[in-house]
């Protein structure tokens, strides 16, 4: 499954949440141990147009102490501007947190 096209992008969020998450195994539908590492978790809020608000939640690498030690200052239900860099795959499309852009 490779990479078809990557680009950045940007959004408005409101912080919630930054927690550590252990790393751990769990079996694939194959039976399978899949190990993961542990990693940090950021949970924020989108508003919509429409009035309505989306949770979302991004994996942060432990390895990535800049973006960390920025979002470490952010205190709940503080604006927050994300920058990503976006993978377009076959069948998905994943989104990493590369950086939190001032106003």
């Amino acid at each position: 499954m490779g990479e078809i096209f990557k680009m950045k992008c940007q959004g408005n969020f409101v912080f919630k949440t930054l927690t550590h998450r252990s790393g751990g195994t769990f079996k694939n539908a194959d039976g399978t141990d899949v190990t993961y590492p542990s990693a940090y978790i950021l949970k924020v809020d989108e508003n919509l147009e429409n009035g309505e608000i989306n949770e979302h939640k991004f994996k942060i690498a432990e390895n990535n102490t800049m973006l960390l030690n920025v979002l470490k200052g952010f205190k709940p239900y503080e604006q927050l501007v994300l920058q990503f860099e976006v993978t377009l795959y076959t069948n998905r499309i994943g989104f990493e947190v590369v950086n939190v852009i001032d106003d």
